[in-house]
């Protein structure tokens, strides 16, 4: 079963939030672990743009594609055409990882679900 099965209860949002007509501030709890992986995430790149024109960085936009499609049942194939800086895959890898088991720890020790990891 997939978190999001075990957990709708934690995803779902209200109506009030979905018809908002202007944007809502919301915030949730995170692990020290997740929010540096996020943060190193967009201090290489994931978003890009000025202030208040920012978007996903184009080369990630087929990656999303693919996550969408595998999420909704599909299949995908990935092939890595150059591959980057391995120092920094390996990086990416390691706070994947811990932001992982943080949350997961968290989420043991309170014996329901805090949190939703990275």
């Amino acid at each position: 079963m997939s978190y999001a099965a075990a957990h709708t209860e934690y995803m779902e949002s209200t109506k009030e939030h979905v018809e908002v007509g202007e944007p809502k501030l919301v915030t949730r709890e995170t692990t020290s672990n997740s929010y540096a992986y996020q943060m190193r995430l967009l201090q290489l790149g994931a978003l890009e743009g000025a202030l208040g024109n920012i978007a996903v960085n184009p080369d990630l936009k087929p990656v999303i594609e693919a996550l969408h499609q595998v999420l909704a049942g599909g299949a995908v194939e990935i092939t890595i055409a150059q591959a980057g800086n391995l120092d920094i895959v390996a990086e990416l890898n390691r706070r994947l990882e811990r932001a992982t088991a943080e949350a997961n720890a968290i989420n043991k020790k309170s014996e329901y679900t805090l949190l939703a990891g990275s």
